[in-house]
């Protein structure tokens, strides 16, 4: 049971169809339901307590959504935390057609009318088949980085290669990743193990990776140029997962942000793979390979 059922079924009344929980096999971050109202397909967000303190987490949540599911999805914000709305509007109103409060009013001009008029800007149709491209492109540098495969350790990172993995985010903070630093065109490298749980560092990449791939204009969502470079991680977790019925979910989420894991026990191993792969990254790939 969802636990927010009690906010989601008044909105849930005016839906023809409608998804509790979706799930997407790019990503794991989806809409907390996905339905169909007024000849419209929404995708539903209610912020959580992690999303309220770090706006981040939320752009990230809505925008890999936006990019995850159909071109014509509409975003619907439904919160109750006026604090967080007034202080964050600015932003939220750029990538949300719609923010909602639990007034009925508001659903009613929302869906009954049968209009729906909004100023957020939609993802361009060359974004999602450059989107569509890239993550066939970073499946294939993790197949051929299993070929490079060699035993993790830690290792002493060159004074040349100091900077910390950050990148700029839409709410004009930084993110960034623990023990996680960059080299050459945006390779990252975790000089040990972070002290942080796996699925901290795991939604804590999701996110660099975000802001490092994508800008916001008034026009709408762009590519950064660093995009153009295959990017990976040299780190001693297991992304796989053995046992568990989709063992290579992780990887697809990685590879639909612009991210391939690699293991090496040296900065020149890491350097020497990232050139074997930059090189492969070239040729031509099917986007419809995947896992």
């Amino acid at each position: 049971m969802h636990k927010h059922n009690d906010k989601i079924a008044p909105i849930l009344a005016y839906a023809q169809k409608a998804v509790i929980r979706p799930s997407n096999i790019f990503t794991i971050d989806n809409p907390d339901a996905l339905f169909i109202a007024s000849g419209n397909l929404f995708g539903l967000f209610i912020p959580t307590k992690s999303e309220i303190q770090n706006v981040d987490l939320l752009v990230r949540r809505i925008m890999v959504s936006r990019l995850a599911y159909a071109e014509n999805m509409k975003t619907l914000l439904l919160s109750e935390d006026y604090d967080f709305l007034n202080n964050q509007f600015s932003l939220l109103n750029r990538i949300c057609h719609r923010i909602l409060d639990n007034s009925a009013n508001e659903y009613n001009l929302t869906f009954e009318n049968g209009r729906f008029e909004s100023n957020t800007p939609g993802i361009r149709a060359k974004i999602r088949a450059k989107q569509a491209n890239l993550y066939a492109r970073n499946l294939r540098i993790y197949q051929l980085g299993q070929e490079e495969k060699q035993v993790f350790a830690p290792f002493q990172i060159d004074k040349r290669y100091t900077n910390g993995a950050m990148a700029e985010s839409w709410s004009q903070s930084q993110v960034s990743v623990k023990d996680a630093y960059m080299l050459d065109d945006l390779f990252i490298a975790f000089k040990r193990k972070t002290t942080m749980s796996f699925k901290e560092t795991f939604n804590n990449l999701m996110t660099l990776s975000f802001f490092m791939n994508y800008a916001i204009h008034e026009e709408g969502m762009s590519y950064r140029k660093t995009l153009e470079c295959p990017k990976m991680i040299n780190s001693d977790y297991s992304f796989i997962r053995e046992n568990d019925n989709d063992p290579y979910k992780y990887i697809r989420v990685l590879a639909f942000l612009g991210l391939s894991p690699i293991q090496a026990g040296s900065l020149n191993i890491c350097l020497s793979i990232k050139e074997k792969l930059k090189q492969k990254w070239q040729n031509r790939i099917n986007p419809r390979r995947h896992f």
